[in-house]
């Protein structure tokens, strides 16, 4: 936790599919409830979620393809 009590983010690795550092955290403008994170570079994204750490999480676990 921060100063403030707040939880650190966690920080995103680089794109699972094309490696460069271009990924983002999203949430759907249709479905409030999911959350991604997305590859500005080549558009690769997590599978969506309730919550932001679990997409961050799945984007952080894949190995570079």
């Amino acid at each position: 936790m921060n100063a403030k009590g707040n939880r650190t983010r966690l920080r995103l690795s680089l794109c699972p599919k094309c490696g460069m550092d271009s990924g983002r955290r999203v949430i759907s403008e249709t479905v409030p409830e999911k959350n991604y994170v997305i590859c500005d570079t080549c558009g690769w994204h997590t599978k969506g979620y309730s919550d932001m750490a679990h997409a961050t999480r799945e984007w952080n676990s894949k190995v570079f393809l």
